[in-house]
């Protein structure tokens, strides 16, 4: 009987406490304020909310705002509630030609490092690119073409996992660039091309330093077939034209802010909660013409979260910041 008695009564409190923070929570989480974050944030004023943009700047200090009125304190380190983050800006090429002994390429090469390139003269094909495949060839301040992976690495994880090796070992021999013929499905060469072959923004320091002086292409070849025919000339040439590539750094804003906690020890230790709150701006127009990606769901309503999960614990702060 008595153990019937315990097991109800730690039921009932637990039943309670849970009940306590729903409705702590209650006094500040309500439908109406998770919209009104959601319709600004997602607002065709703010134009899809693209890195680097005025109207994400604008986003920005109203989040700011949002978390300076609920009491929350500055991080130390930040300018304030925000920190700034540096971005590699590359637009990309508006003209893409290769041609190979005369023949121009059906696919447009894809730029994956240097700037804008315009050779005509002699390529020395060099078969993967590997080290041992430069042997008793000069390739100094000339193009070297080669294969894409190697003699066992054949998927597209390991054809980029060779690019940085294959760029260093060109550049060690003193070749001017690099052109990799890519055997790879056209399915997946579309995706690739989707994701290099238009506007680009990097973290600054993210990648390798390129000072645009050593170019390094992509050109699909299903099934190796310009790649055969190199190999089996001495002499090849090409004509190479890229151009309208523009490089740029700009300077973009983290939010935020902290809640200190309540216990003297265990507030130096940090609980983060964050959501990303940028968005990809505008775009090719739906079926309505609508232009404008708002990014309500991404990530408006993590944004939204966040800030109301902020004010409440601005209100009933934890042991822990």
């Amino acid at each position: 009987m008595k153990k019937i008695f315990a097991l109800s009564l730690f039921l009932f409190v637990g039943i309670l406490y849970a009940q306590t923070d729903k409705d702590l929570a209650a006094e500040f989480i309500t439908k109406e304020k998770i919209e009104g974050h959601i319709y600004f944030l997602a607002s065709d004023e703010l134009k899809g909310r693209a890195t680097g943009s005025d109207e994400i700047k604008i986003a920005s200090q109203y989040i700011a705002n949002q978390l300076r009125s609920y009491g929350a304190k500055p991080v130390p380190g930040a300018d304030g509630f925000f920190q700034y983050v540096p971005f590699d800006v590359t637009t990309a090429a508006t003209t893409r030609e290769i041609s190979f002994n005369g023949k121009k390429s059906e696919t447009a090469p894809l730029p994956f490092l240097g700037g804008n390139m315009n050779h005509s003269g002699d390529i020395v094909f060099v078969n993967y690119g590997l080290a041992d495949d430069y042997q008793g060839k000069n390739v100094n301040g000339k193009f070297v073409v080669f294969k894409s992976g190697s003699e066992t690495a054949r998927s597209p994880q390991e054809m980029f996992n060779l690019l940085g090796d294959k760029r260093e070992i060109a550049q060690q021999n003193g070749a001017k660039g690099a052109i990799e013929m890519v055997d790879i499905n056209p399915m997946i060469w579309g995706f690739i091309e989707h994701a290099f072959g238009e506007d680009r923004m990097t973290l600054s320091g993210d990648e390798d330093e390129d000072d645009g002086s050593f170019g390094y292409l992509w050109v699909l070849d299903p099934g190796n077939a310009i790649a055969k025919e190199l190999e089996g000339k001495r002499n090849n040439k090409a004509e190479l034209k890229v151009s309208g590539i523009e490089k740029s750094k700009i300077y973009c804003r983290n939010v935020v802010a902290m809640i200190e906690g309540t216990d003297p020890k265990l507030k130096n230790e940090y609980i983060i909660y964050g959501a990303h709150y940028d968005h990809v701006g505008i775009g090719t127009p739906d079926a309505t013409g609508d232009s404008i990606y708002n990014g309500a769901r991404d990530n408006a309503v993590g944004t939204a979260t966040v800030l109301l999960m902020a004010e409440n614990l601005a209100k009933y702060p934890t042991k822990r910041s």
